[in-house]
């Protein structure tokens, strides 16, 4: 545990530094989140710039930054430290799910991983849901490890079921691109040759039950069934109709004029369908679209967290690498990979909703402390197959390769797009 203590220092350290010297714009998501905490605190609920009722952003992150704000007389510099936390409650619940598999060296290095992450340290700097995502995506994990553990040894696992739903519903509170992960969940647990009937109607019980507040609130404001969100109409337009080819910028074309002037759940309805007319009237431009987004979710080219546009993610790099290793190399003390489901379906599932949305380094950053554990069992695999000394040296020569990578990020990023393009 000291050697745990000295990975969560560091994170802190490193966070805490970065607060002093950065302070991020409030723009665009940001300056979103900080206007309906306001809100919230002021106990005028979650309103639109035109002081209307809103579901367009989920709940739970604004609710967080609310409470934070109201009691402290708190601001966005102030929630740093709040999201600091977070991100050291995930550095140690990383470390606890890697000991499910691995000695406490390995974990330390999948910890460590975490710790040193530099997205997760620009994140906790900026005034996004990353942190919290991530916190409650790793603890789901860790959670549905724990779940399946109880189920093989005979007990019923209610008590574990009904925090893995509520630690899912909270998650899909922050970010609505959970909600079909529920039913996967459960799917992929019934075959891994799992008995859990009673555990997974608990799960799914709590987990609806977690969303029904939020739900039954947006029925009465809209007048229809919006679980989460309202956002999903213009986040799926724009993954199929980028204005100018680049994803993440909100479209102003026509289609989206044409329904301004509809309710908010009406709006989110008409450009879906919208969307999927889109995508079906050019497969071919759909293709080159998945393409791009699915390069753009895995490439350690950062545009979106980090404080530098465009700069090469070292330790995203080495973790992804060292994941990779896990995979090839799963033999002798290494788990088999059917094990590491609950480490590698959440990775998968936020990959495929990115090839449905737009893929993004924010899109990725919530599964990279999964990646991490991976990276822990590729370390592992390393040294069983090449020794102690060399795994040391080809490893830090991997390290030293990603910082050599990050130096040269300039060219690196002029290269990546014009082969984009």
């Amino acid at each position: 545990m000291r050697r745990l203590g000295v990975v969560l220092l560091t994170a802190a350290l490193l966070r805490v530094a970065l607060h002093l010297v950065w302070q991020p714009e409030l723009v665009g998501d940001a300056a979103d989140y900080d206007r309906l905490a306001r809100g919230l605190a002021a106990g005028r609920g979650m309103l639109d710039a035109d002081g209307d009722p809103t579901s367009f952003r989920p709940p739970l992150y604004p609710l967080l930054l609310a409470l934070w704000y109201g009691p402290l007389s708190a601001g966005p510099r102030a929630a740093t430290l709040f999201q600091i936390g977070l991100d050291l409650a995930a550095v140690a619940v990383t470390y606890s799910l890697a000991r499910r598999w691995l000695a406490e060296r390995f974990a330390l290095v999948a910890s460590g991983l975490v710790a040193v992450n530099v997205a997760m340290i620009s994140a906790s700097a900026r005034l996004l849901s990353e942190s919290l995502f991530t916190l409650l995506l790793v603890l789901s994990a860790w959670l549905t490890v724990r779940w399946l553990d109880a189920a093989r040894d005979g007990d019923p696992c209610g008590g574990r079921a009904a925090a893995l739903g509520a630690t899912l519903g909270l998650a899909t509170l922050t970010r609505g691109v959970l909600l079909p992960f529920v039913p996967l969940l459960i799917l992929v647990a019934a075959l891994s040759g799992r008995r859990l009937p009673r555990g997974s109607l608990t799960l799914l019980a709590v987990f609806l039950l977690t969303l029904a507040p939020w739900t039954i609130r947006n029925a009465r404001v809209h007048g229809a069934l919006v679980p989460v969100t309202t956002q999903v109409g213009i986040t799926l337009y724009a993954g199929f109709a980028p204005p100018g080819g680049v994803f993440g910028l909100q479209p102003q074309d026509s289609a989206v004029q044409r329904v301004e002037h509809l309710p908010e759940a009406e709006q989110s309805r008409a450009l879906t369908r919208e969307a999927l007319r889109v995508a079906a009237a050019d497969p071919v431009r759909t293709a080159g679209l998945e393409l791009r987004k699915a390069v753009y979710f895995w490439s350690p080219v950062d545009w979106e967290i980090l404080p530098r546009y465009g700069t090469f993610n070292p330790t995203y790099a080495w973790t992804a690498a060292l994941a990779i290793a896990a995979l090839l190399l799963a033999s002798g003390p290494v788990p088999r990979r059917r094990d590491l489901w609950p480490v590698w379906l959440p990775v998968l599932f936020l990959f495929a909703m990115a090839l449905v949305f737009h893929g993004s380094p924010r899109y990725r950053l919530p599964a990279e402390p999964l990646l991490a554990v991976l990276a822990g069992l590729g370390v592992r695999a390393w040294t069983h197959r090449w020794g102690r000394r060399a795994s040391v040296a080809s490893l830090a020569g991997l390290a030293a390769l990603c910082l050599l990578a990050t130096a040269f990020s300039d060219p690196l990023r002029a290269w990546a797009g014009t082969w984009v393009r």
